[in-house]
C-alpha cells in the first residue's frame, strides 16, 4: 500500500474551471499554470512514471486538500491500485 510520504512533490492534473492542465503540488495544493496546458496530465505523468492512481490522489489533493489526502491515505491508495489495475486491462 502506498504511502503519503511516497507521493511525488508535484503531478500533473486538470484545472477546476477550464479543464486546462496544470501542475498540483503536494502538501501545500498550490496550481501552478503549465506550459503544455493542452496537452493531457495522463500522458505528462506517464512520461514522469506517474500512475493514473496516483495522479487521482494528487486530483483529489486538488480538490479536498492534501490534509485529506493525508487522513485518508489508506482508502485512496486502495483507490489508486484500482485505477492502476483497471489501466493494465485496457
Amino acid at each position: 500500500m502506498m504511502e503519503y510520504k511516497n507521493l511525488p512533490d508535484y503531478a500533473y492534473g486538470y484545472a477546476r474551471k477550464n479543464r486546462k492542465t496544470v501542475i498540483i503540488m503536494k502538501d501545500t495544493g498550490e496550481v501552478i499554470p503549465c506550459k503544455a496546458e493542452d496537452i493531457p496530465p495522463k500522458k505528462l505523468n506517464k512520461e514522469m512514471g506517474i500512475s493514473p492512481g496516483v495522479m487521482a490522489i494528487m486530483m483529489v489533493g486538488h480538490g479536498k486538500g492534501f490534509k485529506y489526502v493525508k487522513e485518508n491515505m489508506e482508502e485512496l491508495s486502495l483507490m489508486a491500485q484500482a485505477i492502476d489495475e483497471r489501466e493494465l486491462e485496457t
